[in-house]
């Protein structure tokens, strides 16, 4: 049987050793309080994001009212990605929410096409977490028309788990929150989480998702966020990604 890519929710690690760019264009940390949002309703955006720490989920809000959640970041990206200013109002918005407290480097489109110019190294990190977020967005929309919901529930239950203050595997969310996170009806998410309360890898009452076995659940997950670790890498792990990258690149010149 062939392996198949399994594109990301949740994005992170892309873009390594920032503290020193950031201190190299005079960048300063913002943090924001769970529960803020990182971007302001009816302003144009015009700025990016790199995520220090903390767990931050986008969506989008069409000007009717109606919301679509999208995916979530995480330490090492950087987002959104735009190289000049727009001017003009579009009919839906970008929503960043702290989904944890959060810490990020803010600063404007030309400052990161700037950076794109200066460092082809960060450039191709840019460029690279750029094509997993599109493939994601595509893989997302098949699984829109053909695939089932359990998935996509099981990668946010345990996103939340391994990057939100829980207690004791206790998930505080309303059925109504949660499927709106997830960007499925209330009755679709009932019947995945009817399923998982059968299969006893979950138990819910008012407001609360309690995980007995987070492996359990793992388990259900995407290929990717199975295997793929959920905390930001160690310093020493960003170190070997970079000297990995150098050798491989030695090796194709």
């Amino acid at each position: 049987m062939k392996d198949f890519y399994v594109p990301r929710l949740y994005i992170s690690g892309f873009i390594r050793d920032f503290d020193s760019k950031a201190k190299k264009y005079g960048l300063h940390r913002k943090r924001y309080a769970k529960g803020e949002t990182l971007t302001d309703r009816g302003t144009i955006n015009n700025h990016a994001h790199y995520i220090c720490s903390g767990l931050v989920h986008l969506s989008l809000i069409h000007s009717s009212g109606n919301m679509k959640s999208i995916m979530f970041f995480g330490p090492g990206a950087v987002f959104p990605i735009g190289v000049v200013p727009h001017e003009n109002v579009i009919d839906y918005e970008m929503i960043m929410l702290a989904m944890t407290d959060t810490e990020t480097y803010k600063f404007s489109y030309p400052s990161l096409r700037q950076m794109c110019v200066d460092d082809g190294e960060f450039s191709a990190q840019i460029l690279e977490e750029n094509c997993r977020l599109i493939g994601y967005l595509f893989y997302q929309e098949m699984n829109n028309a053909f695939s089932p919901a359990m998935i996509r529930v099981c990668d946010i239950l345990y996103l939340m788990l391994s990057n939100m203050d829980t207690d004791g595997n206790t998930i505080n969310i309303r059925q109504e929150d949660l499927s709106s996170l997830v960007g499925i009806s209330s009755a679709q998410l009932e019947r995945v989480l009817k399923d998982l309360r059968e299969r006893r890898i979950i138990t819910t009452s008012r407001g609360k998702i309690h995980i007995p076995d987070a492996e359990r659940l793992r388990a259900q997950c995407s290929t990717e966020l199975r295997e793929e670790m959920i905390n930001p890498p160690t310093q020493g792990q960003r170190d070997k990604l970079i000297l990995t990258s150098r050798d491989n690149s030695h090796q194709q010149g």
